[in-house]
């Protein structure tokens, strides 16, 4: 009985592990955060139409209130999801699109 318990639990573990994560894509985006009135530079190491992972040049990384992440498509919303030393991950308020996202790193998609 443990075993079958446990056999399921892995199974479902890493089933809704590969449904929630998104294809991320490496790059070295330079953008501006926004957070309240103040802007951090700041630097995606990669993206996803879901979310990023950026690093700060200034500003926390720890930051819990809502933000802009300022791209080359226009702005867009987003939230802290993880942070440590030194990266924070980014959930986007939307979805970025197909086309936004080919924009940003055109080298996925020739």
């Amino acid at each position: 009985m443990f075993a079958a318990t446990f056999g399921i639990s892995i199974f479902a573990f890493f089933a809704t592990r590969k449904t929630r994560r998104a294809q991320r894509y490496a790059c070295h985006i330079k953008t501006i955060v926004q957070i309240d009135d103040d802007k951090h530079d700041a630097t995606l190491f990669d993206i996803s139409r879901e979310g990023a992972k950026v690093k700060f040049h200034s500003g926390p990384n720890a930051i819990d209130r809502p933000m802009s992440v300022h791209l080359e498509t226009g702005a867009i919303s987003a939230q802290k999801m993880w942070a440590n030393a030194h990266y924070c991950g980014l959930k986007f308020g939307r979805p970025l699109s197909k086309s936004d996202l080919a924009t940003l790193v055109p080298a996925f998609f020739n």
